[in-house]
């Protein structure tokens, strides 16, 4: 059985859908899904499906709806007595506001160490939206409280897709959706700040730092205060052009070599290198001198760079002797950017630990 609130109240159970068409039975189950697996007292469902209207025989009115509401879910062991009233069982995945936040958690832990899982994550989330929660309940006062919380769950979790879609390289095609969320909901910083970054990153500076301008200038009329500091930060680097600011996908230039000729054949050796890679970290292509071993391994690593988040690039040790030659060809192949605080060694292994990047060597 599965039961959905993030839109319509709806009931399926597979291959039917099921019908509670009563308003307070329905009323009844918004209540119970809001605080499944919890207890809801015989008084509180009393209060907050009747209200005002409280029937003068409540007690009995109740038990003839819980008795119909059992009836709808084709088992009492679903809707169970417990004392001072009622609790209706529901596994975690048969509830889809209990998957959205399992999602949303998952997608925003990722979003650092993986941000192309996060993005798909985040999407399966969204997915499970269809509507405004709850929405025959709307003006309900029982169930106001848990569509509060849902929205704001839900705005997290759209920035935190944006987020990962900025991180991934995405920015001209993010302006218009953000525009959009910056005029619903004004004072969220988090959305304003993006829309910044994905207006710079396209190459629209001063428009960039004309949604600084406009938050600023709303902030102070309405609600008399400043743009926090972290937005304030994100505008002195806007005016300064720091080169952080860049997308992770835009930050390290794919450096595989060129060719003069078109790759011909090699398909069951490229084959073989990508269904390795799937599961690999380390790929080793062997074979005699002069056969061929580079232009598999590049071609290979072309065909593959849009899955990593930086790219693909390619170090020659050809003219390194020692361990010190080893490492200013990564640098120089990956133009690391100058580091006087730290040794070399240290520089590109930590350049390295930050990136998801596939390097042939």
């Amino acid at each position: 059985m599965r039961f959905s609130i993030l839109g319509p109240l709806r009931i399926n159970d597979e291959p039917a859908e099921l019908t509670v068409s009563a308003p307070r039975q329905r009323a009844m189950l918004a209540l119970f899904l809001i605080h499944a697996n919890e207890v809801v007292s015989t008084d509180r469902i009393l209060d907050e499906v009747w209200g005002a209207d409280r029937p003068a025989s409540g007690v009995k009115t109740l038990h003839y709806h819980i008795s119909k509401l059992r009836e709808a879910l084709g088992s009492e062991a679903r809707l169970t007595t417990r004392p001072p009233g009622y609790v209706l069982e529901v596994e975690p995945e048969e509830l889809d506001s209990f998957e959205f936040a399992a999602l949303a958690e998952e997608g925003n832990e990722l979003l650092d160490s993986n941000p192309r899982q996060a993005d798909v994550v985040l999407k399966k989330a969204l997915a499970l939206w269809h509507g405004d929660p709850l929405s025959e309940f709307t003006y309900s006062e029982f169930a106001q409280h848990e569509i509060g919380r849902l929205n704001e769950l839900h705005r997290a979790v759209l920035a935190d897709r944006i987020e990962a879609a900025l991180d991934l390289g995405g920015a001209t095609e993010l302006i218009g959706g953000l525009e959009e969320l910056v005029d619903a909901h004004p004072f969220d910083e988090r959305f304003r700040g993006q829309l910044m970054i994905a207006l710079y990153r396209s190459g629209r500076q001063a428009d960039a730092l004309e949604a600084y301008r406009e938050a600023r200038q709303l902030l102070g009329e309405e609600l008399g205060i400043e743009p926090s500091a972290a937005l304030q930060a994100l505008e002195e680097r806007i005016l300064l052009q720091d080169p952080e600011l860049a997308s992770s996908e835009q930050a390290v230039v794919v450096g595989l070599p060129s060719y003069l000729t078109d790759f011909v054949g090699r398909g069951r050796e490229l084959e073989t290198v990508h269904r390795l890679l799937d599961g690999s970290r380390l790929v080793t292509v062997t074979g005699l001198g002069g056969i061929g071993k580079t232009r598999v391994a590049v071609e290979a690593a072309r065909q593959r760079a849009g899955r990593y988040r930086h790219g693909a690039s390619m170090v020659d040790l050809a003219t390194a002797t020692d361990e010190l030659g080893v490492l200013r060809a990564f640098s120089d192949a990956l133009n690391m950017p100058a580091d006087t605080t730290s040794d070399l060694e240290e520089a590109v292994t930590g350049f390295l630990r930050r990136k998801e990047l596939l390097v042939v060597v």
